[in-house]
């Protein structure tokens, strides 16, 4: 705000700003009744309040970019919801009303059992970001050995790599953190798995532990098919996807990479991403040790 008031300063007020709402505010402020906008200028958002012989501004822009991002979150839960159902609700409704035939309930069976399991996972993704917005997830630390949690993850994601025939490679130093561990598991997981889904087949997925300047690094690396320029900057914004369709086939919910930064910034930390077009991507996760 006192920036724009500086700007402003022994300037016309009608110079400000030539929208015929804000001029009307003006006139409505001089003859002694009282007005409120909202206007942009400068790539800012203000509420104007113009009562007799007083025009206050109000820089709301963060506000009005939450309000926005939630709409828009909104917007994508009721999508990606809508979907499974969808999918769920037809299914049953033909098993139900006997239009199914007999060789094809065991397949719609199938179906309807994926497609309730991506609708959880969505659900359960969304719930844990409602945690992180109102701050209602512990701390909760204890002391675990991060190399063999690594393992543990990798473990777990093997049997998805090897059908891409994908390997999974560990690198550095033992050690052990403090943390939730919990959480760290879900940000390996995570990682691990995108790396898996969008490399290439016979790809490789290397995780590599390190300390630097008192934080714990974590880079996970695929040799996949990279992540344009342009998108670079929002794969960690909720329900973002460079592929939608890609995305879809695989099952992604568009909210795992949300849910990282989450838990890095949880444990002091940050997450920071390279990328090249066809050779791969690299995600390097810091958390306080």
């Amino acid at each position: 705000m006192l920036a724009v008031v500086a700007s402003m300063a022994e300037r016309n007020i009608l110079h400000i700003c030539r929208d015929m709402e804000f001029q009307q505010g003006v006139k409505s402020c001089l003859s002694g009744t009282n007005a409120e906008l909202t206007f942009a200028r400068g790539g800012r958002i203000y509420n104007v309040f113009f009562s007799p012989g007083v025009i206050l501004f109000f820089d709301i822009t963060e506000k009005y970019d939450l309000e926005q991002q939630r709409r828009a979150f909104s917007a994508n839960v009721s999508h990606e919801l809508k979907t499974p159902l969808t999918t769920i609700s037809a299914l049953s409704e033909m098993i139900e009303n006997g239009m199914a035939k007999e060789e094809d309930i065991q397949d719609f069976a199938g179906k309807i059992s994926s497609q309730a399991k991506r609708l959880l996972a969505i659900i359960e993704d969304i719930i844990r970001l409602s945690e992180f917005d109102e701050g209602k997830t512990a701390k909760e630390y204890s002391s675990f050995d991060l190399y063999d949690l690594v393992a543990s993850v990798a473990e777990t994601l093997q049997a998805q790599a090897d059908k891409k025939h994908v390997s999974i490679e560990i690198t550095g130093e033992r050690f052990a953190i403090t943390a939730n561990r919990q959480m760290i598991d879900e940000l390996l997981y995570n990682l691990i798995d995108n790396a898996i889904k969008y490399n290439r087949e016979g790809g490789t997925v290397s995780v590599a532990l390190d300390r630097e300047d008192g934080m714990c690094k974590i880079a996970v690396s695929d040799t996949g098919i990279g992540i344009p320029p342009e998108h670079r900057g929002r794969v960690f914004e909720r329900f973002y996807r460079v592929d939608k369709s890609r995305s879809k086939a695989t099952g992604g919910t568009g909210l795992g990479l949300s849910i990282v930064k989450h838990i890095a910034e949880h444990h002091g930390g940050r997450v920071e991403l390279e990328s090249a077009e066809g050779v791969g991507t690299t995600v390097v996760c810091y958390v306080v040790e």
